[in-house]
């Protein structure tokens, strides 16, 4: 019965995870966003970057090459700047959701009765608090980071 529910309704954590995410849709989309927007530009560049080698295989020293240059080079700082742009929003969403999920842990504890404090041990209790806030924090940066850049770059061409 258990899978079954699993099965029907997803993952429990992965649906506890975007609770907490959608709690800021403004940095989660404007995250998605530039992200898609490093993933367009850099995949750009790399397409003028070939038509700079193109001219100077050519021999074309012309204006069309100093024009393949600009572009290239613009191309490629700005997708730099949307990939700082990406990784500081997602920083920010990271402690965000960090706070939120803190603040609950600490107020699933404080909801607990005396009984269940007198069987379990304090230093215990700390260290899998303070473990799981580290887990959720390398999953969010740089793992969502990473993951959403791994599935982006299947989906647009270079």
């Amino acid at each position: 019965m258990g899978s079954e529910l699993t099965k029907t309704h997803g993952d429990p954590a992965i649906r506890w995870l975007i609770r907490h995410m959608i709690r800021y849709p403004f940095l989660f989309s404007f995250f998605i966003v530039t992200s898609i927007c490093s993933i367009v530009l850099a995949s750009l560049s790399t397409i003028y970057l070939g038509k700079v080698f193109d001219s100077l295989t050519n021999q074309a020293y012309s204006e069309e090459l100093m024009d393949h240059i600009a572009v290239f080079s613009i191309f490629l700082v700005g997708a730099g700047i949307f990939q700082w742009l990406s990784s500081f929003v997602n920083l920010q969403l990271r402690l965000k959701v960090e706070k939120d999920i803190r603040n609950e842990i600490y107020q699933g504890l404080l909801n607990q009765s005396q009984a269940f404090y007198s069987s379990a041990r304090n230093g215990e209790l700390m260290s899998l608090a303070t473990n799981e806030l580290r887990n959720m924090s390398v999953m969010f940066q740089p793992g969502l980071n990473m993951s959403l850049r791994s599935v982006l770059f299947y989906i647009v061409p270079h």
